[in-house]
């Protein structure tokens, strides 16, 4: 990786890709919880509402190539997935 992956970091390109969208209040329109003893530190637990839920599904689609990376709720993302929605938010 050329880059460490922050909270921080994760939290604002989902924010990018929500108001892009014109989702309605993207501050709390998902939470972004880091995965708690996990021998990574970019793994991050991402927790739609269902109103971000298809902006978000849109862009994971084009990086993991599924609708939800992991299923439940609560989408699981590695550190190289979270770098490539990060970019996919800067482009």
């Amino acid at each position: 990786m050329d880059r460490i992956v922050t909270r921080y970091d994760l939290v604002s390109a989902i924010h990018n890709i929500l108001t892009t969208n014109a989702v309605a209040n993207p501050e709390d329109a998902v939470q972004v919880v880091g995965v708690a003893g996990s021998w990574s530190p970019g793994l991050f637990a991402v927790i739609p509402s269902e109103r971000a839920k298809a902006a978000l599904e849109e862009v994971l689609m084009d990086i993991t190539g599924r609708r939800h990376p992991t299923a439940g709720n609560a989408w699981i993302l590695d550190e190289a997935q979270s770098l490539a929605l990060i970019k996919a938010a800067e482009d």
